[in-house]
């Protein structure tokens, strides 16, 4: 997990990228949670994606390749009940991606 995760170079979709992001989220858990080698009682996965919450939670269609084959590893590695929305402004993880500088970081609501 040490290499950087970059966006690819080709143009891709918002929903695709997100998605990507879920997918290493989930094998960052698998990874913790084979070398910590301790009890974890519960696992929380947060998304600021719509989009990746009903690829999540629909069976009854059918996806194109890309997201067929993400989708599954996710389901294969998680349970449903473990991913939950948070709103984007609510999401710390969006502050690098939105620029903030460090003063601005301070005045969130998240380190309060």
């Amino acid at each position: 997990m040490a290499k950087a995760r970059v966006s690819p170079s080709k143009v891709t979709s918002i929903p695709r990228l997100e998605l990507s992001a879920a997918v290493t989220a989930v094998r960052l858990s698998v990874l913790l949670k084979s070398e910590l080698r301790t009890k974890i009682d519960e696992e929380f996965l947060w998304t600021d994606s719509q989009v990746i919450l009903s690829y999540l939670n629909n069976e009854a269609r059918r996806f194109h390749v890309f997201v067929a084959h993400r989708v599954r590893l996710i389901r294969e590695n998680t349970n449903l009940n473990q991913w939950h929305y948070v709103d984007t402004t609510e999401n710390p993880a969006d502050y690098a991606s939105w620029g903030l500088c460090a003063s601005d970081i301070l005045s969130t609501n998240w380190l309060s």
